[in-house]
């Protein structure tokens, strides 16, 4: 998941502090419902100055999940401006965990 977050609602909220946002979002988009009870691996892709998904949306999102996961996270990066690049290591790596595939492997 690249630049994930928790539930819907609290991410209106993060967004609009200035208005009931949590309680006027129709849709509710709960990953961390939606994750429960997934088994597989789940990487978590953080961009750690993301102007739109705070960094606590992210991490509350990771912390709740049960399965096997690992999480990358780009310190200097934004919302739009991770690196995208396909033949970048990091993709390598995060392709290799959710596929069961490690370098010892």
């Amino acid at each position: 998941m690249l630049t994930p977050w928790d539930t819907l609602p609290d991410l209106a909220q993060n967004l609009y502090w200035f208005l009931p946002a949590k309680w006027l979002t129709k849709d509710k988009y709960d990953n961390i419902k939606n994750l429960h009870d997934f088994e597989g691996p789940v990487a978590v892709v953080m961009a750690g100055r993301d102007e739109i998904v705070p960094e606590k949306r992210t991490k509350r999102l990771y912390d709740s999940l049960l399965s096997v996961k690992k999480l990358w996270v780009f310190e200097n990066a934004g919302h739009n401006s991770w690196p995208v690049a396909p033949e970048l290591a990091w993709w390598k790596e995060v392709m290799d965990f959710v596929s069961g595939h490690t370098a010892e492997n």
